[in-house]
């Protein structure tokens, strides 16, 4: 049975700000923004080659229900958390 949080929970889960419909439901979490399914939410992950705050918009294409980010986004939906590697984690 797959685990479902709002992404209101999962704000509070995270202790990040939320930014949205704190009701929307999210069902997994997405890395790689080419893997990105309807119902994730995408997690901005700052790399050695890359950041995946780049990649926002094709996430957004993808139908992420969110982004899990640290940077300020002006977007419907999304968690500004100060570190989001420790975010995934959690």
């Amino acid at each position: 049975m797959a685990v479902e949080y709002t992404l209101g929970e999962l704000s509070v889960l995270l202790g990040g700000q939320l930014r949205g419909d704190s009701s929307l439901i999210v069902r997994g979490v997405a890395v790689d923004h080419r893997k990105v399914s309807s119902g994730e939410i995408f997690c901005c992950i700052r790399g050695v080659k890359h950041d995946g705050h780049n990649f926002i918009d094709q996430a957004l294409a993808s139908n992420a229900t969110a982004i899990l980010t640290e940077i300020e986004l002006n977007i419907s939906s999304s968690i500004l958390v100060a570190d989001t590697r420790a975010a995934l984690s959690a």
